[in-house]
C-alpha cells in the first residue's frame, strides 16, 4: 500500500472513532438522566414511606384505644 491510501484508512477510522465516541457520549447523557430520574422517584419514595410510618404511629395509640373498648364491652356486666 501507498502513503495515500494508508492516510485514507486512518481518516476513514478516525472518522469511525469520533463517531463512535459521540454514540457513547450520548448513552452516558442518556444513563445521567436515567439516574437522575431514578434518584428523584427514590427519594419520592423515601417521602411516601416516611409519611406512611408517621400515619401509622399515629393510628397505633387509635388502635389500641380500640382493643380496649372492644374488650369493655365483651365484659360481663
Amino acid at each position: 500500500m501507498n502513503c495515500t491510501s494508508q492516510l485514507m484508512n486512518c481518516a476513514h477510522q478516525l472518522m469511525n472513532c469520533a463517531s463512535q465516541l459521540m454514540n457513547c457520549a450520548t448513552q452516558l447523557m442518556n444513563c445521567a438522566t436515567q439516574l437522575m430520574n431514578c434518584t428523584s422517584q427514590l427519594m419520592n419514595c423515601a417521602t411516601q414511606l416516611m409519611n406512611c410510618t408517621h400515619q401509622l404511629m399515629n393510628c397505633t395509640p387509635h388502635r389500641t384505644n380500640l382493643k380496649r373498648i372492644i374488650s369493655l364491652q365483651q365484659l360481663p356486666i
